[in-house]
């Protein structure tokens, strides 16, 4: 009889984080150069549509690296919770205190809308815009990145320092790091902030039994009310 699969080798584990953390910074700047070669600009809709290209892109690569390994989308917490409607108050109250406490930075003066970079400003006036950057939010963005940060990395990171309590203490934190670093473009606030939401979001993952469905919920539509406030508040209130 065959041993039971226990997933990759700490070594391969490495390999994989590194494999992902590659794509992550080698890829989009690539896409850019693209973007600007075809005269085409790096704002509005035709950097939606690039971004659904990368995420669909990336999910890919994690999802060939689960296949290399023998693994499922199960083995990192994709899979039916419990109970569906537990997960989706929880991810929604989770989005919720992400959503306020961002508020609450920015009123204050902690935090400012210039880690979005141009986000900030073109969704003024463009309901278009604001409902396809909604809807990429609640299909794709809240998905793909709790899939490969919170599913993947994590699983990967705990794998690389073995399986108790010690390994998840490294991992849960360690992800967070790496998801902020991926959001450089945002400047030192904003990878300090999605940091920081990347560690909220990997302490509920863990305590919801490792199953990614409340912390898709909470990403996917933190992020969508986060553009349509932007527009509101520029559009609406201004």
């Amino acid at each position: 009889m065959n041993a039971r699969h226990t997933g990759p080798t700490p070594l391969k584990s490495l390999a994989d984080i590194a494999v992902v953390a590659a794509y992550l910074i080698f890829v989009p700047p690539l896409a850019e150069t693209m973007l600007v070669a075809a005269g085409l600009p790096l704002t509005g809709l035709p950097r939606i549509a690039a971004t659904a290209v990368l995420f669909a892109g990336l999910i890919a690569t994690a999802v060939a690296l689960l296949a290399l390994r023998h693994e499922t989308v199960r083995d990192i917490g994709l899979k039916r919770p419990a109970s569906m409607r537990s997960a989706i108050v929880l991810g929604v109250a989770v989005a919720a205190l992400i959503f306020v406490g961002l508020q609450e930075l920015q009123r204050i003066g902690v935090m400012g809308e210039t880690r979005l970079g141009d986000m900030a400003t073109e969704l003024k006036g463009n309901i278009a815009l604001t409902l396809a950057r909604t809807g990429l939010s609640l299909i794709m963005v809240g998905f793909v990145e709790e899939f490969v940060f919170r599913g993947f990395v994590l699983d990967r990171i705990a794998k690389a320092f073995g399986t108790g309590a010690l390994a998840l203490s490294i991992a849960v934190p360690g992800q967070a790091v790496l998801f902020g670093l991926a959001h450089a473009y945002q400047g030192l606030e904003g990878m300090l902030f999605t940091g920081a939401v990347g560690l909220v979001l990997g302490v509920v993952f863990i305590a919801a039994g490792r199953n990614l469905w409340p912390v898709i919920i909470a990403h996917s539509v933190f992020d969508a009310a986060r553009a349509v406030h932007l527009y509101y508040a520029q559009t609406v209130a201004s």
